[in-house]
């Protein structure tokens, strides 16, 4: 249950964390070993293997911007995962990649697919990234949203950015 709240929450710094949220956590500390969750959040949160790490780094260094760097846009391609044996399942958490970034209003993350990427999107309270996703057929809330869009990333990319720029989001 910790590892869920924990994990839905962004351990605590998303805008869903509430002193109902404190106060359940509080109370699951009674079956916990010495009366925390240290032994959880270490290997939840802080570690990483070596090719997970590398993987993030060449995602950062690789990372475009847009909007006066206020929208942030990471790929990951199968070639990148396939370079560091990451597990499909282990590539959770890039899409906060971006918004760790100060003044970085919209994280866009693409996943390549067979036939196109897999498009997550996190965004400031400022934002509702659920609109933009909707727009290509998606869904989600207000500051954590997804789509889908068959193309290249060239594409996918440029069609994200001009829906933006034409709605007047940034």
């Amino acid at each position: 249950l910790y590892t869920a709240i924990s994990t839905d929450t962004g351990c605590f710094k998303f805008s869903n964390t509430s002193a109902h949220t404190f106060k359940v956590v509080s109370e699951l500390t009674a079956y916990t070993p010495e009366g925390n969750f240290g032994y959880l959040n270490v290997p939840l949160f802080i570690n990483k293997s070596r090719n997970k790490l590398k993987f993030e780094s060449e995602l950062m260094q690789n990372m475009s911007f847009y909007f006066d760097s206020k929208v942030s846009v990471i790929i990951v391609t199968d070639d990148i995962i396939k370079r560091y044996s990451i597990p499909d399942g282990d590539t959770g958490g890039v899409e906060q990649l971006g918004k760790s970034i100060e003044g970085v209003e919209i994280a866009i993350t693409l996943k390549e697919r067979e036939d196109g990427f897999k498009v997550s999107l996190r965004s400031s309270d400022a934002i509702d990234a659920s609109l933009i996703a909707s727009h290509f057929g998606g869904g989600g809330h207000r500051c954590a949203s997804g789509c889908f869009i068959k193309g290249d990333s060239d594409f996918v990319v440029n069609s994200i950015i001009s829906h933006i720029k034409e709605e007047g989001i940034l």
